[in-house]
C-alpha cells in the first residue's frame, strides 16, 4: 500500500494520551505495517528498533508501551485489527478493479458478458483469450513470506472477521433452506436460523451441517487446518472471495427509513441480497414525500429483478450499496420513481374531456386563479420550436437547450445525471429547477 486517508480527529483521539516521542513511534509503525501490508514481527526487537530508528532508553520504553498499548500479540506479531481490515479491504479493491478491467477488455473482444457473469467464468474467459488473468499477480503473493510457524498460522486462520462470519453464517441459511426445500419444507431465507436449525436437524443427519459447514470455512480461506503460512497469504486470498465487502466506520451511510443495527451491516453482492419482504417495502412507500400506495407481489418481485439487474452491473464497474439499510432505502426510491413516472405516462396518454353536465355553475363569481409563478414552485417549462438545430427533443417534446448550453451540451447533460427509472423529460425539469433555483 502506497497511502490511506488520514482522519485528524480519530488519530487526536487515538493518541491524546501519548506524549511526542510516542505519537512518533506509533506513526512510524502504522507506515510500516501498511507498507509490509502485515504485522509487526517483533521475533527480533534489536532490528524492530532499528527499524524504527529507536536509540535511546526512553525510545526503547515508548516503543514497548506503544507495542502493549495499540496491537494484540499473537505469537511473535503484534497486531492491529481495523489496520488488517483496511488492509482486506485495500486487497479486495485490487480484485475489483481487475475483474473490472478484464471485463472491460472481453467486452472490447466480443465477449457476451453479462451483468450477473462471476468472477470466475469472467478469469476463465480472459484466460482463454489473452493466456493470462490479472488475478495471477494477486493470487501468487500468497506464497511470500512463507517463514512463520504452524502455530501461529492456525490462530490467524481461526480468527474469522465479522465479514467472514456473516458470510459464513448466509452461506449455511441458504444450505439449510435448499436442503429443505428439496423436501418438500415450506421455507424461505427470511426463516428464522432457529426455525431453520430445528427443521434442519429432525430431517437431516447432523453431520451433514458439520461438513457443509467446513467446506464453507474452507471455501472463506479460514480452516484451522489450512496450510497458508502468512498473514499476507491470508488476505489476498479473502479478498478474492466474494464474502468482503470494504467498508470503514468514518463512511456508514445513513439510513432515513431504517435504524436497527443489521441496517448498518456489510453484506454480500447485491444479486444475493436477502431483499425485505412485501409488507415491509410497502410500508416504506407509505413514509416520506411522495407516499406510494402498496403494489402486488407480481409488481414487486419484477421491480426487485430489474432493481438487482442494474445494480449487479454497477457492481462490476466499481460502485456498490455495502449496507442492508441503504439498499432498503434505494429500492423504495426506485420503486416510487417507477410508480410516478407510470402515472405521468398515463396522465399524457389520456386525451382531456370535458363535459358540461359535469360543470359546477353554483359559483359562476368566483375569484379568479392566481397562476402567477412563486419560487415555491416548479418553474413553467415552455414547448420549445420544433426545430432539431435549435431545440432538443426530450421524451416525445421539444424543449430549449438547458441555461447556457447547446443543444449537444444538453443531450450529454441529461445523460450523464439522469437517475436510475427516471424519463428523459423528467430528468430534464428536474436539471432545468435546479439550475433556475442556483440563480
Amino acid at each position: 500500500m502506497h497511502y490511506i486517508n488520514h482522519n485528524f480527529t480519530d488519530w487526536d483521539f487515538d493518541t491524546k494520551h501519548m506524549n511526542r516521542i510516542e505519537k512518533t513511534i506509533y506513526l512510524d509503525l502504522r507506515s510500516l505495517y501498511f507498507s509490509t501490508e502485515k504485522a509487526i514481527d517483533a521475533s527480533d526487537m534489536k532490528l524492530l528498533e532499528r527499524r524504527m530508528l529507536v536509540t535511546d532508553e526512553d525510545e526503547k520504553q515508548a516503543l514497548a508501551f506503544v507495542l502493549k498499548d495499540k496491537f494484540k500479540k499473537i505469537g511473535k506479531y503484534y497486531k492491529c485489527a481495523a489496520w488488517d481490515k483496511i488492509i482486506k479491504d485495500y486487497k479486495y479493491q485490487e480484485v475489483v478493479t481487475a475483474v473490472g478491467d478484464m471485463a472491460k477488455r472481453l467486452k472490447a473482444n466480443g465477449e457476451a458478458i453479462q451483468a450477473d457473469t462471476g468472477t470466475a467464468a469472467i478469469r476463465e474467459l480472459y484466460i482463454k483469450s489473452f493466456g493470462h488473468d490479472k488475478l495471477t499477480r494477486i493470487a501468487n503473493g500468497t506464497n511470500a513470506d512463507t517463514n512463520e510457524t504452524t502455530n501461529d498460522t492456525n490462530e490467524r486462520a481461526n480468527a474469522l472477521t465479522n465479514a467472514e462470519r456473516q458470510a459464513k453464517s448466509t452461506a449455511e441459511r441458504k444450505h439449510m433452506v435448499d436442503s429443505l426445500k428439496g423436501i418438500g419444507k415450506s421455507v424461505t431465507l427470511r426463516t428464522s436460523v432457529a426455525t431453520l436449525r430445528e427443521l434442519y436437524a429432525d430431517n437431516f443427519n447432523n453431520n451433514d451441517m458439520s461438513k457443509s459447514a467446513n467446506e464453507i470455512t474452507n471455501a472463506n480461506g479460514t480452516n484451522a487446518d489450512t496450510n497458508e503460512t502468512t498473514n499476507d497469504t491470508n488476505a489476498k486470498k479473502d479478498a478474492i472471495t466474494n464474502n468482503h465487502k470494504p467498508l470503514t466506520n468514518n463512511h456508514k451511510p445513513s439510513n432515513s427509513n431504517n435504524n436497527s443495527a443489521s441496517d448498518f451491516s456489510v453484506i454480500d453482492s447485491i444479486a444475493d441480497w436477502i431483499h425485505p419482504e412485501l409488507t415491509e417495502i410497502n410500508t416504506m412507500l407509505m413514509l416520506g414525500a411522495p407516499p406510494v400506495p402498496a403494489i402486488s407481489q407480481a409488481d414487486y418481485d419484477y421491480q426487485l429483478t430489474k432493481f438487482k439487474n442494474y445494480y449487479a452491473e454497477e457492481e462490476q464497474k466499481g460502485s456498490y450499496i455495502r449496507t442492508e439499510g441503504r439498499r432498503k432505502d434505494v429500492l423504495t426510491d426506485w420503486i416510487k420513481r417507477d410508480y410516478i413516472r407510470q402515472q405521468k405516462i398515463k396522465a399524457q396518454s389520456q386525451p382531456a374531456r370535458f363535459n358540461i353536465d359535469d360543470e359546477d355553475w353554483t359559483q359562476a363569481n368566483k375569484p379568479p386563479v392566481d397562476d402567477s409563478y412563486h419560487p415555491s414552485h416548479s418553474k413553467p417549462t415552455k414547448q420549445a420550436k420544433q426545430d432539431p438545430n435549435t431545440s432538443v427533443v426530450v421524451n416525445g417534446l421539444w424543449r430549449e437547450p438547458l441555461p447556457n448550453m447547446s443543444v449537444q451540451q444538453t443531450y450529454d447533460h441529461i445523460k450523464q445525471h439522469q437517475m436510475p427509472g427516471e424519463m428523459q423529460d423528467e430528468a430534464y425539469d428536474r436539471l432545468l429547477n435546479q439550475m433556475q433555483e442556483a440563480v
